[in-house]
C-alpha cells in the first residue's frame, strides 16, 4: 500500500521512506481477483497454505487454516474459507512482514509552478508510420512524419518499446492467445533470439538510425519519451540462457506470468525483485537506462517512463 503526500506551495520539501512487503496480504488480493473471475486457483490455494505455516509454526488457527486449502478433494470449500470474512480478518491481523528498510536520510523535492508540467504528448507505434498499407514502419519513416506532428503542437512524442518482440506465446489481434503469420505481437513483451533490452527490432532500424531520428526530432523542439517496460518474453535470454533465476518459480515448476484477472499475458513474464540475486538484476536493470548513453545518445534529449511508477529525464 503506498502512501501519499500533497504539496500546496512552491518551494522545498523533505521526506524519508519506509517500506516492506507482505506477502500474504499480496496473495490474498491476487487471489480474491482471479477467484472472483473464475480462474483455476489451485497452485494459488498452495501458495497461501505455505504462507500461513510460515506464519503459524505455533499458532493452531493458522496451521487448521493451511489444512484447509491443501485439502484438494474441497476445493470450492477451500476457496470459499478464503473469501469468508474471517479469513479477511486473519490476513490483516497477521501480515507477513519481510524485507522492511528505511532510508536513513531524507530526500528533497523542488516543487515548481503547475504549469511546468505541461507538454503536449503523441503516443507513436513506429512500426506503423510506413506510409505503404501493410508494410512495418522504420526510424526513417518516423522522421518523415515528424513535420506533422510538430503542426499538430505536439512536443513529446512517445514510443512504446522499441526491442526485440518475443515468438513464444506472441499475442495475435484483441489479446488472441495464438499468433497468425506476420502479425507483429505486443511491443511489451519484450525480447527474443533477436536479443532482449539492449537490442533494437531489427524491423525498425539500426541504434544510429534511431539516433538519427532523436537528433531530427529535436530540431522541432520534439523529445522523444521511451517507455522502459521491466518485463520480459518467454524467449528473452534473460528467460532462456542468462539468469532464470530473476523469475518467480511456482509450486507446479512453472514461471508466473503477468495477469490482471480475468486477463492473463502469457506473453509476459515479470522479474521478482526478491531473488535472492536482486543486486546482480538491479544492476543489469540500471544498465538498461545507460545502455543508449554508451552507444553515444544522448540522454538529455529522452525521457524515460516506467509503467504505472515514474517520469523523468537523465542528463
Amino acid at each position: 500500500m503506498a502512501s501519499l503526500f500533497y504539496v500546496t506551495e512552491k518551494g522545498t520539501y523533505l521526506f524519508t521512506i519506509q517500506a516492506w512487503i507482505d506477502h500474504l496480504d499480496t496473495w490474498y488480493d491476487g487471489f480474491k481477483k482471479k477467484a472472483h473471475a473464475k480462474v483455476d486457483v489451485k497452485v494459488e490455494l498452495m501458495e497461501g497454505a505455505l504462507m500461513l505455516r510460515t506464519l503459524g509454526e505455533t499458532n493452531k488457527e493458522l496451521i487448521s487454516l493451511a489444512r484447509k486449502l491443501e485439502d484438494t478433494e474441497k476445493y470450492q470449500a477451500a476457496i470459499d474459507t478464503v473469501l469468508s470474512a474471517e479469513f479477511a480478518n486473519v490476513v490483516h491481523k497477521n501480515p507477513l512482514r519481510e524485507n522492511e528498510t528505511r532510508l536513513d536520510y531524507e530526500i528533497g523535492i523542488q516543487v515548481e509552478h503547475t504549469k511546468a508540467n505541461y507538454s503536449a504528448w503523441y503516443e507513436f507505434f513506429p512500426r506503423s508510420a510506413s506510409l505503404e498499407s501493410g508494410k512495418h514502419g522504420t526510424f526513417a519513416d518516423c522522421i518523415r512524419l515528424l513535420p506533422r506532428i510538430s503542426a499538430m503542437g505536439f512536443d513529446v512524442l512517445y514510443f512504446p518499446p522499441i526491442h526485440p518482440i518475443g515468438k513464444v506465446n506472441r499475442k495475435g489481434k484483441n489479446n488472441n492467445v495464438k499468433s497468425l503469420k506476420g502479425e507483429p505481437g505486443s511491443p511489451w513483451a519484450i525480447g527474443s533470439d533477436e536479443g532482449g533490452h539492449k537490442a533494437i527490432l531489427p524491423a525498425l532500424g539500426t541504434m544510429d538510425a534511431f539516433k538519427r531520428l532523436v537528433g531530427e526530432a529535436k530540431k522541432l523542439n520534439i523529445d522523444i519519451a521511451m517507455d522502459i517496460a521491466f518485463q520480459c518474453a518467454p524467449d528473452h535470454p534473460y528467460v532462456t540462457t542468462e539468469h532464470p533465476e530473476w523469475f518467480k518459480q511456482r509450486p507446479d515448476g512453472s514461471i508466473q506470468y503477468a495477469e490482471n484477472p480475468p486477463k492473463k499475458y502469457q506473453d509476459i513474464y515479470p522479474f521478482n525483485f526478491e531473488t535472492d540475486n536482486w543486486k546482480e538484476l538491479w544492476e543489469e536493470l540500471k544498465s538498461v537506462f545507460f545502455f543508449g548513453w554508451n552507444k553515444g545518445l544522448q540522454f538529455l534529449e529522452l525521457i524515460i517512463r516506467i509503467p504505472n511508477q515514474f517520469l523523468f529525464g537523465i542528463g
